[in-house]
């Protein structure tokens, strides 16, 4: 798989996308793992939303929005320290956002992005899939 320009990532990203199963998304109980396919509205491109939240450390939990199956473009990570190419630290809430010859390789602060530590997971959720132009649908967090 090659890797995409900076111009075919953004026009990728600003594609509006919709879930083939509108069916709501839950979040709980944990352990949890799930692929949703996305569609452009626009476009014959087709992306993939998966999450997964373990169930050793609950507060871990990760949303990724994929291409092609296999091409990470954009991914929420709730927890852990990751360490760019550079050797930049970033710890706590981070986002990995594609970048040509780099993969998802470099991580950034999710406040960056908008999201902080004090959101829930579900609100994590909807501005993740608003950075990602994709049409909302019902989520649900069971209590537990």
């Amino acid at each position: 798989m090659s890797d995409l320009t900076p111009e075919e990532f953004d026009f990728l990203m600003g594609l509006e996308k919709e879930f083939e199963d509108k069916s709501t998304i839950f979040l709980s109980p944990a352990p949890l793992q799930w692929s949703r396919k996305l569609k452009s509205t626009a476009t014959n491109d087709t992306f993939l939303l998966d999450f997964y939240r373990g169930s050793f450390k609950i507060q871990k939990y990760t949303y990724n929005h994929r291409y092609r199956q296999t091409l990470a473009v954009f991914r929420f990570d709730s927890f852990g320290t990751h360490t760019n190419p550079d050797g930049e630290k970033i710890t706590g809430f981070h986002v990995h956002l594609y970048k040509e010859g780099f993969g998802d390789k470099f991580a950034h602060p999710a406040s960056a992005f908008g999201i902080v530590e004090t959101d829930p997971m579900e609100v994590i959720l909807q501005k993740f899939l608003a950075y990602c132009k994709v049409k909302m649908i019902g989520i649900e967090v069971p209590m537990m």
